[in-house]
């Protein structure tokens, strides 16, 4: 076997030096050479796996990181940014960043983006300027702000997300809202607006409505305060309004809540009908008072029956989204209709099969609204097996 030049070279110069100190060097053998070549080849084999060994691991930290960022990168959209140090948390107003988070307490409540109504809420729903809420006659929603100011639609509100940020300003169309509004900072403004007043506060709690033309009254906005002080601004002049007063006093008080009739402008919620003439809900005065409800005119009629007949038709064919989708519609559309109470019957039974948890909250508001319907055994035994 033929030796490296570095072993041939030192078995010279021990053999020829002759050793050391007194003793001679004597050349290893051939087997013991044999074993010392051996041992040193494998060291460096083992030396050899190991730093091959390091690369292999560093390559595959360098791969995992490249694809942990592919990925966050495809998720986001961008990828990950290094948090930038920021001032003081009272110099960072919180309406910049968060929206207003609406909730659906009972009813259709149907939020309009870029003037295209979407689904009704079946959950928390974040809106933002530009956006509005439309709540069905009997439905309600509520409204959180960053602030800490909550908001309250009624059943047949119809309510715009104007301004949000420092000012956060609204207008009602439709129905009827109640704020209890946070105390605001300095330079931050609350204001609703109407077809024709403005009121603004400064932290209190009030309701404000907007009511169909009475010819007693020069205005349709109605308001009630319960704490605080409000400002109303109407027909160039401007009023305080105190806890435990209403606006305008020469007029009727405001309307109970939920009495408030959707506007006309709830038509465009459906522009397959091409109607804009929406039936309106009666106003009950009283309890004891039967309302009187005035005919719909044969093209309203032809239209609701056309959307009722279309709901039914989705439920039988099993199409239970559609189903649910053209039932909000109709009560939307025409909440004072004969058909209501039954269109929301079936509603509540589409939905419990579609969604168990929406279903049953149907059911509750079906029972509130009509406790003696003919869908009543159904709704009681909805509510009685998730209690």
């Amino acid at each position: 076997m033929t030796q490296p030049p570095t072993l041939r070279g030192a078995a010279r110069v021990l053999a020829t030096e002759g050793g050391l100190g007194d003793k001679p060097v004597v050349a290893p053998s051939d087997g013991e050479r044999e074993r010392a070549i051996a041992t040193i080849a494998g060291a460096m084999r083992a030396k050899a796996r190991r730093q091959l060994q390091l690369r292999f691991a560093a390559f595959a930290l360098a791969a995992a990181a490249a694809v942990a960022l592919w990925i966050g990168v495809g998720r986001r959209g961008h990828p990950p940014v290094a948090p930038v140090a920021s001032g003081p948390a009272s110099t960072i107003p919180a309406t910049s960043v968060a929206g207003i988070v609406a909730v659906p307490m009972g009813g259709a409540v149907t939020p309009i983006r870029a003037g295209r109504p979407g689904t009704p809420l079946s959950g928390p729903a974040t809106l933002a300027a530009g956006d509005r809420l439309v709540a069905a006659q009997g439905a309600f929603a509520s409204l959180s702000l960053p602030t800490g100011t909550r908001l309250e639609l009624k059943g047949g509100g119809d309510l715009s997300i104007v301004e949000q940020g420092s000012a956060s300003i609204f207008s009602l169309a439709a129905g009827s809202v109640r704020a209890d509004v946070h105390k605001l900072a300095p330079g931050e403004r609350f204001v609703v607006r109407t077809v024709d007043a403005e009121v603004e506060v400064r932290g209190t709690s009030f309701q404000v409505s907007t009511v169909e033309p009475d010819p007693g009254c020069a205005t349709r906005t109605r308001l009630t305060v319960f704490e605080g002080v409000v400002v109303v601004r109407s027909a160039a002049k401007e009023v305080e309004v105190r806890a435990g007063e209403h606006w305008p006093l020469d007029c009727a008080a405001p309307p109970a809540v939920g009495s408030a009739a959707p506007s006309a402008s709830v038509a465009a919620l459906v522009p397959a009908l091409g109607k804009t003439d929406v039936q309106k809900a009666p106003t009950v005065a009283s309890s004891t008072v039967a309302p009187t409800v005035a005919p719909p005119t044969p093209s309203v009629l032809a239209a609701q029956n056309a959307l009722y007949s279309e709901a039914l038709a989705a439920k039988s064919k099993g199409e239970l989204a559609t189903a649910v989708e053209r039932f909000d519609s109709y009560l939307l559309l025409y909440p004072g209709s004969a058909l209501a109470e039954s269109a929301q019957g079936e509603r509540m039974r589409a939905l419990y099969k579609l969604d168990r948890a929406r279903g049953v909250a149907a059911a509750r508001a079906y029972l509130a609204a009509f406790p003696k319907g003919s869908a009543r055994a159904d709704a009681q035994t909805i509510v009685d097996d998730n209690p």
